[in-house]
């Protein structure tokens, strides 16, 4: 089935890493917290162009320049923060092309859908979705995880929102593996354990985000 992505969801774009802006008890703690983000979004910047690399070590190499950046300024933070913000950073980016729902493979079938992820923490409630709803959104995607350490920490209450207003729901994993047939099938068993722990209902669509290789978005 086609999904038609719509553009209500960036309307509620929230990076994760305001709430911890929020949470952070100091003025030290916030500047921290928009230092590393700014570093990762740098850093991701600097790799647009790397075509000699795939996506997976773009990750790491991106994590690893943060970290070792935060080092030389005397400054640390947890594996957990710099991912989280690499990861962000990248969602943002342009650095692979998004092939548009027009210049995809047609059906003859249109389902609207909004994709969510970690960025929409406001999607855990059901009033989000019915307000979506109300604009003849259909269902909703819900990232659930990503390589196989990283669960969106807002999976389960987004599904459970959207189950609540009727709507359809379905989930996707991003894709990490490029080139690793081992680390797919790690991935693969990662995505479908999240789904089972984020009670995914049975039977509904889980889609791969396969995006890392340069030039490719399926």
């Amino acid at each position: 089935m086609f999904f038609a992505v719509s553009a209500f969801a960036w309307m509620y774009i929230r990076p994760v890493l305001e709430q911890k802006k929020q949470q952070a008890k100091t003025v030290q703690e916030k500047e921290l917290i928009n230092l590393i983000e700014g570093l990762a979004d740098t850093v991701v910047t600097s790799l647009v162009s790397r075509t000699d690399i795939t996506g997976h070590d773009k990750f790491k190499a991106a994590t690893s320049q943060v970290r070792h950046s935060l080092d030389a300024k005397g400054l640390s933070a947890t594996e957990g923060t710099i991912q989280t913000a690499v990861q962000l950073a990248y969602e943002k980016s342009n650095l692979t092309p998004i092939v548009k729902p027009t210049e995809g493979m047609q059906t003859g079938v249109v389902f609207k859908a909004i994709d969510v992820s970690g960025y929409q923490a406001q999607a855990q409630a059901a009033s989000w979705w019915q307000n979506a709803k109300q604009h003849d959104i259909q269902g909703g995607i819900v990232k659930l995880s990503e390589g196989t350490s990283y669960r969106n920490p807002y999976g389960e209450t987004q599904i459970a929102a959207i189950k609540a207003v009727g709507l359809k729901v379905s989930g996707y994993h991003f894709a990490r593996f490029v080139g690793n047939a081992d680390l797919a099938q790690q991935e693969a068993n990662y995505a479908v354990s999240t789904a089972h722990a984020m009670n995914l209902p049975n039977g509904s669509p889980l889609v791969l985000d396969y995006e890392l290789r340069h030039g490719w978005a399926k």
